[in-house]
């Protein structure tokens, strides 16, 4: 049964009275238009207004604030009165081409979960991407195929607002440790707790990266992962005082630089590169991300590393770049060897092309 020609009451003040005629074939496919009387000097013009040009039009009768309020209350009503199935949409837009409305559908941001537009995130900070590229001679990077790229790894993850809060840890880890490190000064920081939540902002992205680099969810990866991507997503935001687990920050410039067996690749995976992952090394289940000079490990399972204590961030200390650490349960330099091999192996291809 085709549905009558109705038309909706949507606002009315002394000023503007706009209706939606709505169900009429017109011409171009639309099956609705809007009538609008504006009252001017007490005289009442009155227009007939097609979906593309609603928006600009009144913005032009009535000017933008007004418009923007008046389209804050009726939106909801011509959605409902167009049987649009809202779900998860959130924004309206006209398509211009076809002379319609087009609902916009938005994800919903990974940290705040509101649905936003979102921002291509990296998951490694762009300052150190940024430093690699600066002070290389072709002026490129390499990823962990080995392979000469303009840019790390980005997802749409996170919002504009989101994305200017884990900026702010960004910019604390890279004046306070990464630059003057990166330069060649000894660097011992008294920091606060900007520094840990630096490190479990880049973490958390790691782990928010698994189902889509892995084809699998969270939970069919690990339900640890998913417990704590939950904890650091209530740090990140305020929820909760300090996250479930421990994060470690290790410096990784070490006598095994001197090693000439080992020191080309060594140096390449430690200061020259950047990588990240989820592993699982010596019965620790962690997630992991490695920065020029620095190495951070959040581990899921168990919850903490025996013998690091010393790398250990908490809310606020002091940082030293030497620290003792005591690799009988966990040798992270190991770990680190067996990503060398395989980029000597990778390196090794490269020349035969």
């Amino acid at each position: 049964m085709e549905k009558k020609i109705s038309n909706i009451l949507l606002f009315k003040n002394d000023k503007v009275r706009i209706e939606m005629i709505y169900n009429q074939p017109l011409e171009h496919g639309t099956t609705y238009y809007f009538r609008v009387s504006i009252n001017k000097n007490k005289k009442f013009s009155n227009f007939e207004i097609e979906p593309y040009e609603f928006y600009p039009k009144l913005e032009e009768y009535l000017g933008t604030e007004i418009v923007k309020e008046i389209w804050t209350l009726i939106r909801p009503k011509i959605i409902e009165n167009l049987d649009i199935d809202l779900g998860n949409f959130v924004k309206t837009k006209f398509d211009f081409n076809k002379k319609v409305f087009k609902i916009f559908e938005y994800p919903k941001c990974a940290l705040c979960y509101e649905p936003k537009d979102l921002k291509s995130s990296h998951i490694v900070p762009k300052f150190a991407t940024k430093w690699i590229k600066n002070t290389s001679k072709t002026g490129k990077m390499r990823d962990l195929d080995y392979k000469r790229i303009q840019d790390s790894l980005k997802f749409p993850l996170l919002c504009e607002n989101c994305e200017q809060r884990i900026s702010k840890f960004e910019k604390y880890f890279a004046e306070m440790i990464f630059y003057p490190t990166v330069n060649l000064n000894r660097n011992d920081v008294n920091y606060d707790e900007r520094l840990l939540k630096f490190i479990v902002s880049v973490n958390w992205r790691v782990i928010n990266t698994i189902p889509m680099l892995m084809k699998k969810s969270l939970k069919e990866v690990s339900h640890h992962l998913v417990e704590c991507e939950k904890n650091w997503r209530d740090y990140l935001n305020g929820s909760i005082y300090k996250p479930l687990s421990s994060h470690y920050l290790i410096h990784t410039k070490c006598e095994l630089d001197k090693i000439e067996e080992i020191k080309k690749s060594w140096q390449f995976l430690t200061q020259r590169s950047v990588a990240h992952s989820y592993d699982n090394f010596k019965g620790v289940d962690f997630v992991w991300c490695q920065l020029p000079f620095y190495l951070i490990i959040s581990p899921v399972n168990p919850l903490s590393i025996e013998g690091y204590h010393q790398c250990l961030i908490q809310e606020k200390g002091l940082y030293k770049e030497e620290c003792t650490i005591n690799l009988e349960k966990f040798d992270f330099m190991r770990f680190l060897l067996f990503k060398i091999d395989y980029y000597n192996q990778e390196i090794q291809k490269s020349k035969l092309k």
